[in-house]
């Protein structure tokens, strides 16, 4: 949250556990969903009032709300936004986000001893986005007889 000298409300940012991702890995376990709930942060909405747009307010939330998740070992942070906002694809690649097509989802791999990949699905509306907090957070490839995917990897 930001406030003007007035104490004004100029900008709010909520993050929080991405739940449909950690329920897309029940049948992973309990041990993978709290390992996911501990690693990655969903970016569900930051907002600046109209009369304080231009400032960089939004850009300081976002670099610090990603700066104290990792220091607390978090080393993801995902979003998305509707398709009907395309200004905010350029917003987010400049805060250092991957931005996907519409409706594509967010692919996570899922290591040893799981062995797997898991999705985080979008409508056709949404765009998702994705942000390393760990260097060591990237893409690769994974294939089997029917498909090769380009996942996010390191995380968990």
């Amino acid at each position: 949250m930001a406030q003007d000298e007035r104490a004004n409300l100029e900008a709010v940012l909520l993050a929080g556990p991405p739940d449909e991702w950690i329920q897309g890995l029940a049948r992973f376990g309990v041990p993978v969903q709290s390992h996911m709930a501990q690693r990655v942060v969903d970016l569900e909405m930051v907002v600046v009032a109209e009369e304080s747009r231009g400032r960089g307010l939004g850009r300081k939330m976002v670099d610090h709300a990603a700066q104290d998740y990792r220091k607390r070992g978090y080393r993801l942070m995902s979003g998305s936004f509707y398709t009907h906002l395309p200004h905010l694809e350029r917003y987010y690649q400049r805060l250092g986000f991957t931005v996907l097509d519409p409706g594509q989802p967010l692919l996570l791999r899922v290591p040893e001893p799981a062995d797997g990949v898991v999705a985080y699905p979008a409508e056709p509306t949404m765009r998702q986005m994705w942000r390393p907090l760990a260097p060591t957070v990237g893409l690769t490839t994974v294939s089997d007889s029917h498909q090769t995917l380009q996942v996010i990897d390191n995380v968990l």
